[in-house]
Formats: structure tokens, C-alpha cells, sequence
């Protein structure tokens, strides 16, 4: 059986490591690069620039942001709090 916390299914339990790799590794990096890559000509713009340095620290914020929604449709299905936490952690 799947390795189960509260009431979530692990998902990489049910597929293959090609399936892992692709979902897990190769979307989630070109998910962030793909947003970066957007994000920071805009944070880089003038006449209210920020530093380079300010900018690569301040987009990850808009990243994680953007993904909040995740969070918020899990705690209106009712999944409490900690388990939320832990299945937007992965």
C-alpha cells in the first residue's frame, strides 16, 4: 500500500522513475526557470530596478506566492493544516 500521511497518498509510490523524474525533476526545475526567466527583466526594469542580487532573492517570494492557491484548495477539501504543509513541502 501507499505510504500514506493523514489522509494524502505519496504520489511517487504509484509511478515509475522515468514517470518521477519527468513530473517531479524536469517540471519543477523548468516550472522555476520558466518564471524566473519571466520574472526577473520585470524586476530588473526600470525606473523602480532592483539590484540583480535583490531581484534573484525577491523572486522566489513571487514564485511561492503564485503557488499559494495549492495551499488554499487543500484546506477547503478539509485536510488539516500540518498535512497541507507537508504535501506543499514536496
Amino acid at each position: 500500500s501507499p505510504l500514506r500521511f493523514g489522509s494524502l497518498n505519496w504520489p511517487w509510490q504509484k509511478r515509475s522513475s522515468l514517470q518521477f523524474a519527468r513530473i517531479y525533476v524536469v517540471a519543477t526545475l523548468g516550472e522555476e526557470w520558466c518564471f524566473r526567466a519571466c520574472m526577473l527583466p520585470l524586476l530588473l526594469q526600470p525606473p523602480n530596478s532592483l539590484s540583480p542580487s535583490s531581484a534573484i532573492l525577491i523572486a522566489p517570494l513571487f514564485f511561492g506566492a503564485a503557488h499559494l492557491h495549492h495551499a488554499w484548495d487543500l484546506r477547503q477539501q478539509g485536510i488539516p493544516w500540518l498535512n497541507v504543509a507537508a504535501s506543499c513541502s514536496r
